[in-house]
């Protein structure tokens, strides 16, 4: 789900996929398709959450460009949170 935080920046959430679909592109085939529609409507900056422990997710959101912003953390659950600047 893309939500619209305001006119820049979109926040991804609750995006999930069975362990077996996993390694089959289908997350970098649907992430293309949110970055694509966050242009058609604007977006500047693109941000989402993730916990510590995932760490073929975070690795996966920075090799598609994500930076962690590490000033960022919920503070009910200390997800760390990233941002991609949209060109």
């Amino acid at each position: 789900m893309l939500n619209k935080i305001n006119q820049e920046i979109g926040r991804i959430e609750n995006v999930c996929c069975d362990i077996s679909h996993r390694g089959k592109g289908l997350a970098k085939k649907l992430l293309d398709q949110i970055l694509e529609f966050s242009k058609e409507i604007n977006l500047q900056k693109l941000q989402l959450g993730t916990y510590e422990s995932l760490e073929r997710a975070i690795g996966f959101y920075k090799k598609c460009g994500f930076i962690e912003k590490e000033e960022q953390r919920n503070p009910i659950t200390n997800a760390r949170y990233f941002e991609m600047i949209l060109n």
